[in-house]
């Protein structure tokens, strides 16, 4: 049953697993590492920060926005593959 909901996606178990993984790892950096101890980053976790430092908007919300930002330039020049596992990586992040 879960590899007929994985099918529409194109991703195998494993790819799913290492999304996961990696989003659930990110979450916890940014929250544990990089908010506490007050360092920078560049790209999109950096801006996530400095939205949340400076206007006090949470990383949930623009994480998301950057993102779609990111994906309408992304379609463009990688293709949709990338596009979806992308997708499937922000919105788990915006979970953990």
């Amino acid at each position: 049953m879960l590899n007929k909901k994985l099918n529409f996606l194109d991703l195998s178990f494993r790819s799913l697993l290492r999304i996961v993984l990696g989003s659930g790892i990110l979450a916890f950096a940014v929250l544990n590492v990089h908010d506490q101890s007050f360092v920078t980053e560049g790209g999109i976790l950096g801006l996530m920060l400095f939205f949340k430092k400076m206007l006090g908007i949470d990383p949930s919300i623009s994480s998301v926005v950057l993102d779609i930002l990111c994906y309408i330039l992304g379609y463009k020049i990688l293709g949709g593959d990338f596009i979806k596992k992308s997708m499937v990586a922000t919105i788990l992040f915006s979970v953990f």
